[in-house]
């Protein structure tokens, strides 16, 4: 089998995680009618299931501080996974809620064992509770109609689970555009092995030039028997050519497609989806493809996610890692000249620390070392060094004429002359001229 962690840089956000089975979102204003379309759902952070027999969720009015139940609760919720209670419309639910609608905000949920508070996500106004014991520190931001409040990292990481829990409802939780209702058929898969992936660059470099090609392939190792798999690869850069895949098992069928686009084209936001699925547990294989970097220079960052179901219908998730390419500025050119128009051979040209001379026309051809506002100098031996200051994000041409030509170290009257009239043809400023006035003044009789 080949191995399948994320190659070159792996990003990792520790955040503070959860000990028991927290609430993790909640749907209480859904689009158009309330009734029969809101849902609670659970998540276990820790490596066993957690019983729920005898276990509720009551729903809290914040004006008048009172309880009600609103589901009781049986069953188990995964190691890893979720636990959905939902009204009649949501039909992946575990558990049905057998209460009226949950209030919209200021109100609560919370999560009751048999002896004690679980957890309690109170969301609206801190002033609109009557009873400081509906939230945790502070209530969550209320929400607009048809989005869900998420408990962290959520849709941040979507592979990340829902562990952060620091006893601050307004820190734990965010607004979710699009609701995702997730049953006991979901396992966050960080800590089980399921999967092993691997992203590997080809040219593998830490650094690349614009506007070339590089091929990325994607290999996957099955740990455990998987019947389908969906692979989502984010890449800013766009995606220009999907080379297929190859996979030791036959029977595996793969295709592509792209989620935002309807055609071949690919554009920068696009993210391309895999699809492997048949009766028989998949193989181990590798999908390829192809981009190219951007003419500009910057930081980009490929991100991938999957998740696979097996024989019992359950889904599992995690993530491909990020890898970070850096994009240098594009090679930098010009032309040199002095303050009378004459082409400056073997004049040197410094960008950071590398230097290059130039020819006998006056050209000069330098790699950019990093991006962003960087000086540029030139200087001859018997001219004033020239410097100044230019912003490297893609291929730039940078003549040092005008008023960066070069100026001699002394002038006699007749290079005097002929740089005012220069001057006077506006070949360059007022600022230059008196440079060379001043340079003419101090010169040797």
């Amino acid at each position: 089998m080949k191995s399948f962690l994320a190659a070159a840089i792996i990003s990792i956000l520790i955040l503070p995680s959860a000990s028991a089975v927290v609430i993790s979102e909640i749907l209480y204003d859904p689009d158009g009618t309330d009734t029969g379309n809101e849902f609670v759902e659970l998540y276990n952070p820790a490596s066993t299931p957690v019983n729920l027999t005898g276990w509720v969720v009551e729903m809290g009015n914040g004006n008048d501080g009172k309880w009600k139940v609103w589901a009781p609760l049986e069953g188990s919720v995964p190691a890893y996974g979720y636990y959905l209670i939902g009204q009649r419309n949501i039909f992946s639910r575990d558990c049905p809620a057998v209460g009226a609608d949950l209030q919209n905000s200021p109100d609560s949920v919370r999560l009751k064992d048999p002896s004690k508070i679980i957890d309690t996500v109170g969301y609206g106004e801190k002033a609109g509770f009557n009873n400081p014991g509906m939230y945790e520190a502070s209530p969550a931001a209320d929400v607009k109609s048809g989005h869900s409040l998420e408990r962290k990292p959520g849709f941040l990481i979507p592979w990340g689970g829902n562990n952060q829990d620091t006893g601050n409802n307004s820190a734990d939780f965010l607004e979710r555009e699009k609701p995702e209702p997730q049953n006991s058929k979901y396992r966050e898969a960080q800590a089980q092995k399921i999967l092993d992936a691997k992203r590997i660059l080809s040219p593998l470099k830490t650094s690349y030039k614009p506007n070339v090609v590089v091929n990325v392939s994607l290999s996957y190792s099955f740990l455990t028997s998987q019947i389908g798999l969906v692979v989502r690869e984010t890449n800013p850069m766009g995606i220009i050519q999907i080379m297929g895949s190859d996979s030791a098992d036959a029977e595996n069928s793969v295709w592509a497609e792209s989620t935002e686009a309807t055609d071949s084209s690919f554009d920068e936001s696009t993210h391309v989806k895999w699809l492997m699925g048949d009766r028989f547990p998949l193989k181990d294989g590798t999908i390829n493809y192809i981009f190219t970097t951007p003419p500009e220079a910057g930081s980009h960052k490929i991100t991938g996610e999957w998740k696979t179901v097996d024989n019992d219908g359950v889904i599992y998730y995690g993530s491909f890692g990020e890898t970070i390419i850096e994009v240098i500025g594009g090679p930098l050119s010009g032309f040199i000249e002095d303050i009378f128009g004459n082409p400056m051979e073997k004049a040197n040209v410094t960008l950071v620390n590398k230097t290059v001379v130039t020819n006998q026309s006056g050209r000069y051809e330098i790699n950019a070392t990093g991006n962003g506002n960087q000086t540029i100098n030139a200087s001859k031996s018997g001219y004033l060094v020239e410097s100044a200051i230019i912003n490297v994000t893609k291929r730039l041409v940078f003549d040092f004429v005008n008023d960066y030509s070069l100026v001699p170290e002394e002038l006699n009257d007749g290079e005097v002359l002929t740089a005012i009239f220069r001057w006077s043809k506006n070949r360059f400023g007022d600022n230059k001229i008196l440079e060379v006035i001043h340079q003419w003044a101090n010169t040797q009789d």
